[in-house]
């Protein structure tokens, strides 16, 4: 025991738990010594894989996107999309509304992103809370007065790319006859052909201060910020 503890004191401190971290020390005998490079050769592998795996990822990131070709006009499929409003009731739940009419336009060349342009209208007409009284009062003269503004539309002014599949897409949002700016988190899901028509999906999310607007009623009590969430379809127009 002695004689161990002794020899393991006058190691070298780049000797450890029997093996050499450097130059000095013991040879190492030709089984330990490949072992290690077993070692070194699974770690490299291991190593190899993650690096593909990375590599792979970021192929797969804009998944189909080399299926449009050049500028090319998308218009909102109404029957996969939606329109989700979201907003705090006296911070014990939260509130749900969707727009079920809309449409909006979208053109698109992934080599140049930045230039692309989105226009979409919503129709507040059809703005649905799945509770009658309360979407009523949302469309009456205390919040959404439909009757004097039917629609709200926002039109973009600059996309800002934040990552292979993200961008901030800023434009000018138009409300009760108010425009603001506003900017929509916009994420590329995927693009693919469907019997020879050419699709792109899409998910967006932005928060809307209404007080912004000139709608403060029930604030605090109904939350005067809206978070919108987008999820859409969107099918290349005929050329």
């Amino acid at each position: 025991m002695r004689l161990a503890e002794t020899a393991r004191r006058g190691m070298p401190s780049c000797f450890v738990g029997g093996q050499a971290l450097c130059g000095a020390g013991p040879p190492i005998s030709p089984r330990r010594k490949g072992t290690r490079v077993k070692h070194e050769f699974i770690k490299t592998l291991a190593t190899a894989a993650i690096v593909c795996g990375m590599s792979f990822g970021a192929a797969s990131a804009q998944e189909g996107i080399d299926l449009v070709n050049g500028q090319t006009k998308f218009d909102i499929d109404p029957h996969h999309a939606t329109v989700l409003l979201a907003w705090n009731h006296v911070g014990m739940s939260t509130t749900y509304a969707v727009v079920r009419e809309f449409e909006g336009t979208l053109d698109l060349d992934p080599a140049k992103v930045e230039d692309a342009n989105l226009s979409v209208s919503l129709k507040l007409g059809s703005l649905d809370t799945m509770e009658q009284k309360r979407t009523e009062d949302l469309q009456g003269p205390r919040f959404f007065n439909v009757a004097n503004f039917p629609t709200a539309t926002f039109k973009s002014t600059s996309v800002k790319r934040t990552s292979d599949t993200t961008a901030d897409v800023t434009g000018d949002f138009t409300l009760l006859g108010q425009t603001k700016p506003l900017t929509l988190k916009v994420k590329y899901n995927k693009a693919s052909k469907n019997k020879d028509k050419l699709l792109v999906g899409f998910d967006a999310e932005t928060v809307i201060t209404r007080a912004d607007y000139g709608v403060a009623t029930l604030a605090p009590m109904v939350g005067p910020e809206v978070t919108v969430k987008i999820s859409t379809e969107l099918l290349a127009a005929a050329k």
